[in-house]
C-alpha cells in the first residue's frame, strides 16, 4: 500500500512540474530582436494595441471589457516588440493566449476557474492532447487530480473555453470507444485489398472492400478507381464526431484535436475512423475487421453483403477481317437472302454503291444498322453472330474477304480488356550530340469494356470500344504509318455481336516475275524478269462478340457458343453473274432452323 500511495504521489508531482513547464503554450510571435520606439501622447490603450499587433502582423483579438477601456498612455516605449509588449502587459494588468493563428487580449480580473469531473482512465490521452497543441502558460493552465476525479482549469475565457471543449470531447470519444467491438468478415468472391491490373499501357486500380468502407466513413469519392459496383456508391448513417485539420499551425478549436493514430493507422489497408472506428484488410485470409460500435456492425454486414458478390466474367472475342475491295468490285455479285417474313434482293448494279450492297448483303432479319460512325466507311451491325458468319464465310470462299485472326480474352465486368497484336520499328534520329530512336507502332489494339445490365428477361452488354489499327509502309527511306481508330460504345443482347466495319488500308504489293536461273544473272538477269507495283485496297472489319461465362469458364447463355459458326460445316454458296439473270439450279441451303440464304 505504501509503494502504491509513492507512486501516486510521484504521479502527481511529475504531472504538475509537466504542466508547468513543458506545456507552455505557444509564445506570441513578437520580435526580439529589433530594436523599436513607441512615443505615446494621450492615446488610447486599445488604439496602441490595435496599431502594435497590426505593425508585427498578428491578428488581435479584445475582449469586451477592454474594448469598453477608456484609459490612455503617454510617454515613450523603446527595445524590442517583445520587450515593449511585456511592459505594456504589466504595467496595465493585460493577460495573453495565443492560439497559433490570433492573439487573444484580455483584463486581469477576466480570469476564469472551471472544474470539470475526470475519468482517471482517459487522463493519460488528455495529458497527450494538451501537450501536443501547447495550449498551457504561466496564466493558463489545467491540473488533472486522477485520485479525486476532477480536472481544474485556470486562465482567460478562450483558453477556458479551449480547455473545456478538449476534455469533454476526449472524454465522448473514449466512452465510446468502450463500447467498440471487433467483427471479422470473411470474403468469398470480393478482395479485401486493393489490386492493380495492366491494361496495355496503363494501369488499372480496383478498390477492395476496406477501401471503399474506409472512404465511405471518410466522405470521399471512389472516381479515381475503375469499379463500377453501385453498391459502392451508399451512404452510411454513422454519426459524425470530431475531426480536426493536420496541420500544426490549424487555429485552435473544437474540432482542432485528434486522438493518437487517427487516419494515420499502419500502412493503406488500415483506417481509424470517427470514435476510432476502424477498418483494417486482412489480405493473407481475404477478410476485411471492422471496430465499431454493435449498432453500426449491422450497417457494415448489409454492405459487405451486397458488395461480396460473384463478379461476372464476360469473354470478349474479336474476329479480325480484312475485305478485299478490288476482288469485290470485280465480282459483280447479287446477293439475295429470304426467310418466312422477309425477302431481301440487292445487286451491284442496284444501288451503284458497292459498299451499300455489301452491308445489305451482311444484313439479315435480326440485325440492324448503326448510324454512321465517325472514322467508319461502312458503320456498325449489330445483331446474330451466326448470321454474320454465314455470309462472311461464303465471301470469304471466293476470295472476297480473309479472317486475319480471332484472338479472345476474358475479363470481369466492368474491367478494360486488351487486345492487341502490334509491331514496333525504331526509326534512329540524329541530335546535335546523341541519336535518339523514335518509336512507329504498327499493328491492331483493342480495348473493350464490358457492362453487364441485368433484366429480368434478357441480359444486355453494354461495350465501349476503342480501336486503334495502324500500318507502316518502309518502302521509302522512312517508314510512313497510317493510323486508323475508332471510340464508340454499343448496347447489344447477350449472345448478339457487334460488327464494325470499313477502316480502309492501302498495302503497295512488289510483284516480281523472272526466268528460272537466267533472271538470277548479275546486270543481265534484268532482262529476263520484270518487276510490277501494285496498290492492294481493302477494308478492315471487327467483328467484336461478348459472352456471358459461368466460373467454370462455360457459356452463360443456355445452348449459345456450343457450335463454333467459323468451324462448322457450311455448304459453300453458288455466285451468278449479274448477266445470268437467275441462280441455276436450287439455290436454298439451311442456315438455322427458319432461315435460308440464296446467292
Amino acid at each position: 500500500m505504501t509503494v502504491k500511495t509513492g507512486l501516486t504521489l510521484w504521479r502527481r508531482l511529475a504531472l504538475i512540474v509537466l504542466f508547468q513547464g513543458s506545456l507552455l503554450a505557444a509564445p506570441l510571435p513578437l520580435d526580439d530582436v529589433t530594436d523599436v520606439v513607441y512615443a505615446f501622447q494621450g492615446e488610447r490603450l486599445t488604439a496602441v494595441l490595435t496599431r502594435f499587433f497590426a505593425d508585427q502582423g498578428v491578428r488581435l483579438n479584445m475582449s469586451d471589457a477592454l474594448e469598453r477601456d477608456r484609459r490612455t498612455l503617454n510617454g515613450r516605449r523603446s527595445g524590442s516588440p517583445r520587450d515593449i509588449f511585456t511592459s505594456l502587459a504589466e504595467s496595465n494588468g493585460l493577460l495573453t493566449y495565443y492560439d497559433k493563428q490570433a492573439a487573444y487580449v484580455y483584463l486581469a480580473s477576466e480570469v476564469e476557474h472551471d472544474y470539470l469531473p475526470l475519468n482517471p482512465k482517459y487522463a493519460p490521452r488528455i495529458e497527450r492532447a494538451l501537450a501536443q497543441m501547447g495550449m498551457m502558460d504561466s496564466n493558463n493552465h489545467t491540473r488533472l487530480y486522477t485520485d479525486a476525479g476532477l480536472a481544474e482549469i485556470h486562465g482567460v475565457p478562450r483558453y477556458v473555453e479551449h480547455a473545456r471543449q478538449v476534455i469533454n470531447t476526449i472524454t465522448d470519444t473514449a466512452s465510446q470507444e468502450d463500447n467498440l467491438v471487433i467483427q471479422y468478415f470473411p470474403l468469398k468472391y470480393a478482395w479485401a485489398t486493393d489490386r492493380t491490373f495492366n491494361a496495355g499501357e496503363s494501369a488499372v486500380t480496383v478498390p477492395g472492400v476496406a477501401t471503399l468502407l474506409r472512404n465511405i466513413l471518410n466522405g470521399q469519392p471512389t472516381d479515381n478507381y475503375a469499379f463500377g459496383s453501385q453498391a459502392a456508391r451508399q451512404t452510411a448513417d454513422t454519426a459524425r464526431r470530431v475531426t480536426g485539420p493536420e496541420e500544426e499551425d490549424q487555429p485552435l478549436s473544437a474540432e482542432s484535436f485528434d486522438t493518437p493514430n487517427r487516419r494515420t493507422g499502419n500502412g493503406p489497408d488500415t483506417y481509424r475512423g470517427e470514435g476510432a472506428a476502424s477498418v483494417v484488410a486482412d489480405p493473407y485470409r481475404n477478410a476485411v475487421i471492422v471496430r465499431d460500435t454493435p449498432e453500426n456492425l449491422a450497417m457494415y454486414n448489409r454492405l459487405i453483403e451486397q458488395l461480396d458478390v460473384p463478379t461476372q466474367i464476360v469473354e470478349i472475342e474479336a474476329t479480325i477481317i480484312d475485305v478485299n475491295t478490288d476482288r469485290l468490285r470485280s465480282l459483280g455479285t447479287e446477293w439475295r437472302f429470304e426467310d418466312t417474313e422477309n425477302n431481301v434482293d440487292v445487286s451491284s448494279g442496284s444501288s451503284g454503291d458497292i459498299k451499300s450492297d455489301f452491308i445489305s448483303a451482311l444484313q439479315a432479319d435480326s440485325t440492324s444498322v448503326l448510324q454512321q460512325v465517325p472514322g467508319l466507311q461502312i458503320g456498325a451491325i449489330v445483331g446474330d453472330e451466326q448470321r454474320f458468319v454465314t455470309r462472311l464465310r461464303a465471301l470469304e470462299n471466293e476470295g472476297v474477304l480473309k479472317v486475319s485472326s480471332r484472338p479472345k480474352v476474358a475479363t470481369l465486368n466492368d474491367l478494360e480488356a486488351v487486345i492487341e497484336a502490334s509491331r514496333s520499328l525504331f526509326v534512329p534520329v540524329e541530335g546535335a550530340y546523341e541519336v535518339d530512336l523514335f518509336e512507329v507502332f504498327a499493328g491492331t489494339v483493342f480495348r473493350v469494356t464490358p457492362h453487364v445490365i441485368e433484366d429480368d428477361d434478357q441480359n444486355r452488354i453494354r461495350l465501349t470500344i476503342a480501336v486503334r489499327d495502324g500500318v507502316v509502309d518502309v518502302n521509302g527511306d522512312m517508314p510512313v504509318s497510317t493510323r486508323n481508330s475508332v471510340n464508340t460504345q454499343a448496347i447489344i443482347n447477350e449472345g448478339a455481336s457487334l460488327l464494325l466495319g470499313g477502316l480502309e488500308r492501302e498495302e503497295s504489293v512488289v510483284n516480281e516475275h523472272k526466268i528460272p536461273l537466267l533472271g538470277d544473272i548479275p546486270i543481265l538477269g534484268y532482262l529476263f524478269k520484270t518487276k510490277s507495283t501494285s496498290i492492294k485496297r481493302s477494308e478492315r472489319l471487327f467483328l467484336i462478340s461478348p459472352r456471358l461465362l459461368t466460373p467454370d469458364g462455360t457459356p452463360g447463355l443456355a445452348g449459345y457458343g456450343t457450335v463454333d459458326p467459323w468451324t462448322s460445316s457450311i455448304r459453300s454458296p453458288q455466285l451468278s453473274s449479274s448477266d445470268s439473270g437467275s441462280c441455276p439450279g436450287n439455290c436454298d441451303y439451311e442456315h438455322g432452323d427458319d432461315s435460308s440464304q440464296q446467292y
